[in-house]
């Protein structure tokens, strides 16, 4: 019988519907895995297949375009089939959750401040709290599921996904105990965490904390301060793009290092001029240092209040931190007698003397004596 025309499932004659129902059934019943059924059916005859085979267990997937589009068939295996795969595969994930805060937990104590301890103390406890509390959070969600769908547990075969359907379905009670230890880790290790599912993926894209930028500014001067600090005054003239991508490096480097990082927060964590006041406020309100991504604070310019690299270069020649000079020269176009103009912005000379510079170098010789003698 020729396919019908019609997208509507409804419109779908009756004698065709039970051949397509059979097509199935003898699919289920035979020895083959999976099967595709030919691009000339119509939409509403693919909508039946895609439904039966659902109600079946079966995987319907779609290929091809346009024209060429078809519907394969398959069968499922027996680790998508058993009720309890998910489930394991949920407390796998909360496992690896409970790991990431008893690491977070060890860090804290040992690289904790002496100034802190009282704080970090109290903070130790609470995390041990939501480190115990976690499988009974785990647990409270599965039962809530299972009371309100008992297939729940079973993943959906209509539906692609990575992961058990307690993960991937981000229930709000996932969502709230996920996102609550999330509150308590470093960036570092939500990073390594948002790997177990899509689901934890998700929550994690909304943890790291975007600076404002009066605040990229002092980001981007304490970073400048770090280049000059160790500059060699025989590489003059050196372009600023050079310089800027030694400030990238400075910046991955206080990342790195307990007392360059906490010099950099000392700096930069207070409100900086009238400008973009709305967005320092909302940023100290929900402030959450340790989901500041630093080491990427200094990468696009165009977060910053300067915008692009010559607006930089001139801030600080204006400040008389540093002397900048805007080089142009012609160069000859290759197989052309025509030429073209060449700009570059040069670093000329340090002002050692500076206020900030001075300042910067005092902090140096007691934060960080051996890096000073180097």
């Amino acid at each position: 019988m020729a396919p019908t025309n019609s997208d509507d499932e409804s419109d779908v004659h009756e004698e065709r519907r039970l051949e397509l129902l059979s097509m199935v059934a003898e699919f289920i019943n035979g020895p083959l895995t999976q099967t595709s059924f030919s691009p000339s059916l119509a939409p509403a005859e693919r909508l039946v297949l895609q439904e039966e085979a659902i109600r079946c267990g079966l995987v319907p997937q779609s290929a091809g375009q346009k024209r060429g589009r078809f519907l394969r068939l398959r069968k499922r295996t027996s680790d998508e089939t058993s009720p309890a795969s998910g489930e394991s595969r949920s407390r796998t994930a909360s496992f690896c959750m409970q790991e990431a805060v008893r690491n977070e937990v060890v860090e804290l104590n040992v690289a904790g401040d002496t100034s802190d301890m009282a704080e970090g103390k109290r903070s130790t406890a609470s995390m041990h709290e939501a480190t115990e509390a976690l499988p009974q959070m785990h647990d409270a969600i599965l039962a809530d599921q299972a009371s309100e769908n008992p297939s729940s547990l079973v993943p959906d075969c209509g539906r692609s996904r990575i992961g058990s359907s307690w993960q991937d379905d981000a229930a709000p009670t996932t969502e709230l105990a996920i996102t609550g230890a999330f509150q308590w880790l470093s960036l570092q290790t939500i990073t390594c965490a948002a790997r177990v599912c899509q689901c934890w993926a998700s929550f994690a894209t909304h943890v790291p904390v975007q600076l404002p930028p009066p605040q990229v500014d002092l980001v981007l001067q304490f970073c400048l301060l770090e280049v000059l600090a160790d500059f060699d005054d025989d590489r003059l003239p050196l372009p600023m793009s050079a310089v800027f991508g030694e400030m990238c490096v400075a910046a991955r480097k206080a990342t790195a290092c307990q007392q360059r990082r906490l010099q950099l927060e000392r700096q930069v964590l207070r409100v900086a001029g009238p400008a973009y006041k709305t967005q320092q406020l909302e940023f100290f309100k929900n402030l959450r240092v340790h989901h500041v991504p630093w080491q990427k604070a200094c990468a696009d310019l165009r977060r910053s209040g300067f915008k692009t690299l010559e607006k930089l270069g001139k801030y600080f020649h204006s400040e008389k931190l540093i002397d900048v000079f805007h080089q142009r020269w012609r160069k000859q176009i290759h197989h052309s007698p025509n030429t073209r103009t060449c700009k570059e912005w040069l670093l000329t000379r340090v002002n050692r003397e500076h206020p900030l510079f001075v300042e910067h170098m005092l902090w140096r010789l007691t934060a960080l004596p051996e890096s000073t003698a180097a």
